[in-house]
């Protein structure tokens, strides 16, 4: 299995189990895409995941592009 594949299935496992609604996974729009669209408690979540193939342990920011802040 694809190693992104499967960071976005664990993540969304994650959010399920702590009462997440789901709204989108992959959302695209244009050339952009947002991973993982979830809503709880009436708040909207736009969850960007990232995998490591390494034991590395850095700050999750540190991995996004300031573009997708």
């Amino acid at each position: 299995m694809n190693l992104d594949k499967n960071a976005k299935d664990l993540a969304v496992s994650y959010f399920i189990q702590r009462a997440y609604i789901i709204l989108h996974r992959n959302y695209r729009f244009s050339r952009f895409e947002i991973d993982i669209i979830a809503t709880k408690d009436e708040t909207l979540h736009f969850i960007e995941v990232k995998s490591l193939s390494n034991d590395a342990v850095t700050n999750p920011e540190v991995n996004v592009p300031s573009k997708k802040f």
